[in-house]
């Protein structure tokens, strides 16, 4: 997987926060109306940003993506989808496994964390590039915008 910081993608980024499995939950979201979100962010927006955590920990997010791969993969290529990573991270099936090391992960049955990492394999060859981050370079962000309001 190709991984780059998010300055070395200019226009506009949505991190859409809508594949969250508990904001899903919470707000009750259907199939249907996460498809016509997320399609219309990818209209109105140079970039859609998804979490990896997101996209293996929930069953509409993954289940949106899978089904809709062969135009999934065109996106990934087309940068226009991209998953979020850790900077240290090499792609989302390592990301499943590091998870595993998580006190909340290892509490897992091992039908879940057998789940969790086959969509890890399979998002990790559905993308080709992703945005990374850091929480160093977030955090430093952050701090530099909080100086400037």
């Amino acid at each position: 997987m190709k991984k780059y910081y998010f300055p070395e993608f200019s226009g506009t980024k949505v991190y859409f926060t809508e594949a969250d499995p508990s904001s899903q939950h919470f707000y009750t979201t259907t199939t249907m109306e996460f498809d016509l979100k997320i399609k219309l962010w990818l209209l109105f927006s140079n970039y859609v940003i998804l979490s990896a955590g997101h996209m293996v920990r929930s069953p509409i997010t993954f289940e949106w993506l899978k089904s809709n791969e062969s135009v999934i993969n065109d996106l990934s290529r087309d940068r226009a989808i991209l998953p979020s990573i850790r900077d240290n991270i090499n792609d989302i099936k390592e990301f499943v496994l590091k998870s595993f090391e998580e006190k909340a992960f290892a509490m897992l049955d091992e039908t879940r964390k057998r789940t969790l990492l086959t969509r890890g394999k399979i998002l990790s060859d559905m993308f080709d590039t992703a945005i990374t981050w850091s929480p160093v370079g977030e955090s430093n962000l952050f701090k530099k915008f909080l100086q400037m309001i």
